[in-house]
């Protein structure tokens, strides 16, 4: 864990991909910051499970929730 003072940075990468496409994004963020920005979007989970019902701990794919497939908590959520 760092004490937020290291000049280091975070990386996160994820692939999406299908027959015909491939889609790589990522994200970087200077340690100091990561504390702050885990907590912004633990909060924005917690929001969206107190408004739409979508679960603290189930990934959110967007593809399935453009198809109308968004099983996120215990109700479908559409588009």
């Amino acid at each position: 864990m760092s004490d937020g003072t290291s000049s280091g940075w975070l990386y996160y990468v994820d692939e999406s991909y299908d027959a015909s496409k491939f889609c790589l994004t990522a994200i970087g963020l200077k340690l100091a910051t990561w504390r702050t920005a885990f907590e912004a979007v633990r909060d924005y989970r917690k929001q969206l499970k107190q408004t739409d019902g979508v679960l603290l701990r189930t990934e959110i794919h967007a593809r399935e929730l453009v198809s109308g497939r968004g099983s996120l908590g215990p109700t479908v959520i559409g588009k």
